[in-house]
């Protein structure tokens, strides 16, 4: 039976070494991203987020998740594909909220403030600004 019990334990440290391992992999997976879309490497920048969002919506790195979403957002805003760009920067306001990340929030209610605004629709543009704050 001890041994069973020193088993167990040693399993259950496994598991979190493994998911640490994950998301540090992950993470530096996203800089990649980051850094791809900062020299823009648009498709090659959309190519790793999609590997890193297969990992983390089996893991349930929910914040990896979430900025994955809003570099998404942010690559489409760049192709002019407003109506893609607002529905992945939605999905990251939704797993901010949820996460209770309002800082992060504030930036993805900014941009897309931001963008009603270039397109001259006031309305929906102070709805994102007062989100925003």
């Amino acid at each position: 039976m001890a041994a069973s019990k020193g088993t167990e334990g040693v399993e259950g440290s496994t598991s979190i070494i493994t998911e640490t391992q994950d998301s540090l992999k992950l993470a530096k997976m996203l800089l990649l991203a980051e850094q791809l879309k900062m020299e823009q490497k648009h498709d090659s920048a959309l190519a790793v987020i999609d590997v890193i969002l297969e990992t983390a919506l089996e893991s349930k790195f929910e914040i990896i998740e979430a900025h994955s979403y809003r570099m998404m957002g942010e690559i489409y805003n760049i192709y002019d594909e407003w109506e893609m760009a607002l529905r992945y920067y939605l999905k990251a306001a939704g797993m901010y909220s949820s996460m209770g990340m309002d800082t992060m929030l504030a930036f993805v209610y900014s941009d897309i403030a931001s963008k009603y605004y270039d397109f001259r629709v006031y309305n929906k543009a102070a709805e994102y600004y007062i989100k925003e704050y």
